[in-house]
Formats: structure tokens, C-alpha cells, sequence
């Protein structure tokens, strides 16, 4: 049996979506506190950044011709974000785990829309950044899995 946190389907504009996802991610991911000293420190469970890049860069290249919806499944052991549309040739996973790639978009106004608006900066440094801010807060590198279909 598979269960799930919570569900919802988030509709809106581009802009929208990304805050309504991340308003979403936050509400259900625990936030652990630490005391230091006199301060209590709150952290996510997963830093933010990455995830917010992981859905910005979901929303920008996927397949738009896809009828298909980006799944955003949370679990207690990691986060699934599933993003409808194959890697754009002659791209592979292991280029981008060795940061060895010229970015490429097959949604080129999406791109410009969302790098005017300081939402992305349109470099190609989105997997870096992913795995930069998981290696700060000592969790594993996020797996990026290509399945046909």
C-alpha cells in the first residue's frame, strides 16, 4: 500500500506554481530544531534551495506537449520529482553528474521569462546547485533517473 503525506494539485501561472509548490514542500517536511547555546535553530529536512531548483528546472524543460503532470511525491525517506519528457540529445545523466555539459531548453521562452524575473539564471548550474546544497547539509547526492515512456 502506498501512502502519502498529502496530495494537491496546484494549478497557475508559472509563477504561481512555483510558489504554491514550494509553499506545499514546506508544510509537509519536517523541520527538525536544535538548540545551540540560548538559540533554537530550525532547519528543513531538505534544503530548500535544491528543492526549488529541482521544480524550477522540472517546470522549465519538461515536455509541454506531454499531457502528463509533474509529480512532487514527498515520502519520510526522500522526495520523487517526476517531470514528464525525455533529456534533450546528445544529453545524458552522466554528463550532468560530472557537470560536463552545454545547457540546453527545449522551452527557450520559459528560460528567458523566468531568468528576467531573477526566478533563474539560465547558466546550466541547476544540477550543481542541486547536489552542491545536499552535500552542505550532509545528505546523499539526489539520484536522477531518465525512463522512456
Amino acid at each position: 500500500m502506498v501512502e502519502w503525506l498529502d496530495r494537491k494539485d496546484i494549478h497557475g501561472t508559472l509563477f504561481e506554481i512555483i510558489k504554491l509548490t514550494e509553499e506545499f514542500m514546506l508544510k509537509n517536511m519536517r523541520t527538525p530544531a536544535k538548540v545551540i547555546g540560548f538559540k533554537t535553530e530550525f532547519r528543513t529536512e531538505y534544503p530548500v534551495e535544491a528543492l526549488r531548483e529541482a521544480i524550477i528546472n522540472a517546470l522549465v524543460h519538461r515536455d509541454w506537449h506531454s499531457s502528463n503532470a509533474i509529480l512532487l511525491r514527498m515520502f519520510n525517506s526522500h522526495i520523487d520529482i517526476i517531470s514528464p519528457g525525455e533529456l534533450l540529445r546528445p544529453l545524458k545523466i552522466s554528463d550532468i553528474m560530472k557537470d560536463d555539459y552545454i545547457p540546453k531548453s527545449r522551452n527557450k521562452v520559459l528560460v528567458e521569462v523566468l531568468s528576467k524575473s531573477g526566478v533563474m539564471d539560465k547558466r546550466g548550474t541547476g544540477f550543481l546547485r542541486i547536489r552542491e546544497s545536499m552535500r552542505k547539509w550532509n545528505l546523499p547526492n539526489p539520484e536522477f533517473i531518465e525512463k522512456q515512456g
